[in-house]
């Protein structure tokens, strides 16, 4: 029981922590060729990472991309976003510029307890 709880409120922890990402199809939606980096992390809430809290389920993470935009040769720098639903990556120019954009579904491995008793009590455990 006691472990239970110390489970029940690490997962508290974590998602009271966790900054407030918009790394999903409405933003994907919005990116436009052109764009610097501060208006595409302004558009995200978040600069590129790694904000999963469920645990991953293969090794890149997801499938897709489910939708794009931009010529298919890879742009000279691409950086990623990751959250729990969706990943986006996204491809600048030499001068810091939107040139193409991927999105696509985030893959889950199998829920442990605590996480689905977390996702019970409405703690957006993903």
């Amino acid at each position: 029981m006691l472990l239970t709880l110390a489970g029940v409120f690490g997962i508290v922890i974590v998602s009271l922590t966790l900054p407030d990402h918009r790394i999903d199809d409405a933003s994907f939606a919005r990116l436009r060729e052109g764009m610097t980096l501060p208006e595409v992390e302004a558009l995200l809430g978040v600069s590129a990472g790694d904000y999963r809290v469920a645990p991953v389920g293969s090794a890149d993470g997801g499938f897709g991309p489910t939708d794009s935009f931009g010529p298919s040769e890879e742009p000279k720098v691409r950086l990623h976003w990751y959250g729990d639903a969706r990943w986006i990556h996204v491809g600048f120019d030499g001068q810091g510029k939107v040139v193409a954009g991927w999105c696509g579904i985030t893959v889950k491995a199998r829920d442990s307890f605590l996480r689905r008793l977390g996702r019970w009590f409405g703690l957006g455990m993903g």
